[in-house]
């Protein structure tokens, strides 16, 4: 089963990436540098914010497979996310809106009502997507996962190709939330598997449930725990562009939002986010059962895989990316293959980084993935400063940025061994 939902998932992602490769060609070639680091800055303060609350996931899949009264799971869940994701939505994505974006990009025009809308409805079809999980409804998932990226291509198309609205972040925006409202109409079409055997009318409500024991507690802890290390990580992953966006360095910044961080996270999203999607889930049934042999193989597996592929696709990129790059995207672009090729060395180390954190998740010690995550902020900071200001290097921040993954992955290998050898399985 596990196995069958990383080939679905990663093959799924694979032709996703492919797609939305050829959709940033036309982006580039249609829309402005402006217009395209706009956009893609939204977005990404939306990744950053979600990660404020994202715990309540991991806190949804530690305890919905630990729980007897799994409705009240859910209800739980749904009651603590809808309160939050409004909150952000109609109170603090206007203060960002107005007091940051405007400041930090020139010329933005654009009203906080639009932002908001768009936030609330890309978190509400990720609602949904977290359902599909817990249900282990692996196929729609990768067609949620196809969907997501697909009706945005379709919609920019239409909306500039068929009723010719302007190259613009504006129209970005607009495709974006039609987009995810046909989205969220097809995931409504699939409630069933969603809501598994739980009635949709007892999940939603305004008020929390109440347990015979400490499980509200215990979910509200591991939320704000696991939303710690997300949003600790998530200031990791948007560092880069912090820095370029504080500096004024708007055309690295284009280069790096349009092409190279695009296919970085591209490449992520085929051969290791899947894995921390689904090995959460499957590790925290494993521990529950104390199958830690079971563990081991797999780990062991994923090693052994692992090696072989890291050395050919770190060669393939550092060998080809310039000349598809400079053959795909306009010239303005053709520096970003310089930047791909130092995001690549970090791919390997966050692709294990996954399966540690997946386990070390499942064992319940989401404090020491806080204080891993804090670290490596501070070792971002540490290492950008040295690159920058002692060896004068040019994509500073992107060194840096490799090397906290790198940070991640050694502390995070240390504390999964750490807890085998407690164990007594190493």
């Amino acid at each position: 089963m596990l196995k069958f939902a990383l080939l679905l998932n990663s093959s799924v992602t694979i032709v996703i990436m492919v797609v939305n490769f050829a959709f940033k060609i036309f982006l580039a070639k249609h829309f402005s540098q402006f217009n395209l680091v706009a956009y893609y800055t939204i977005i990404d303060s939306f990744s950053l914010l979600t990660r404020v609350f994202a715990g309540y996931k991991d806190a949804l899949v530690t305890l919905y497979f630990k729980s007897e009264d799994k409705t009240k799971i859910l209800q739980l869940f749904t009651t603590l996310f809808s309160y939050i994701v409004l909150v952000i939505a109609f109170m603090i994505i206007p203060l960002i809106a107005n007091f940051y974006l405007v400041s930090k990009i020139g010329q933005l025009q654009i009203s906080w009502i639009y932002i908001s809308i768009l936030f609330l409805l890309m978190n509400i079809v990720a609602y949904f997507g977290y359902l599909l999980l817990v249900q282990k409804a692996y196929k729609i998932i990768s067609v949620y996962d196809m969907l997501k990226s697909v009706l945005i291509i379709v919609t920019v198309f239409l909306f500039y190709m068929v009723f010719n609205f302007d190259a613009s972040y504006r129209t970005l925006i607009l495709a974006t939330i039609v987009a995810n409202v046909i989205l969220f109409f097809y995931l409504i079409w699939h409630r069933e598997a969603i809501f598994g055997n739980s009635r949709i009318s007892e999940i939603f409500s305004m008020k929390l449930p109440n347990f015979l024991d400490d499980t509200k507690r215990k979910f509200i802890t591991l939320t704000f725990m696991a939303s710690s290390s997300y949003f600790l990580y998530g200031l990791l992953l948007f560092a880069p562009v912090l820095v370029m966006l504080h500096m004024q360095e708007m055309e690295e910044l284009a280069n790096f939002q349009v092409v190279a961080r695009s296919l970085y996270f591209a490449l992520v999203a085929i051969f290791s986010w899947p894995l921390g999607r689904f090995l959460f889930p499957e590790l925290s049934d494993k521990l529950k059962k104390h199958d830690l042999d079971g563990i081991l193989v797999l780990k062991r597996k994923f090693i052994k895989l692992l090696i072989p592929f890291s050395f050919l696709l770190i060669l393939a990129c550092w060998f080809s990316a310039k000349y598809i790059i400079d053959f795909m995207f306009p010239d303005t672009y053709i520096n970003s293959y310089k930047m791909l090729n130092i995001l690549i060395v970090g791919l390997p180390f966050v692709m294990y980084t996954n399966f540690s954190s997946s386990f070390i998740k499942a064992t319940g010690s989401y404090k020491i993935l806080i204080a891993i995550d804090t670290a490596a902020l501070f070792a971002f900071l540490f290492f950008f400063l040295i690159f920058r200001f002692l060896f004068m290097l040019k994509f500073a921040s992107l060194y840096a940025f490799v090397f906290s993954m790198i940070f991640i992955f050694v502390v995070t290998y240390y504390q999964e061994r750490k807890i085998f050898l407690q164990e007594g399985k190493l």
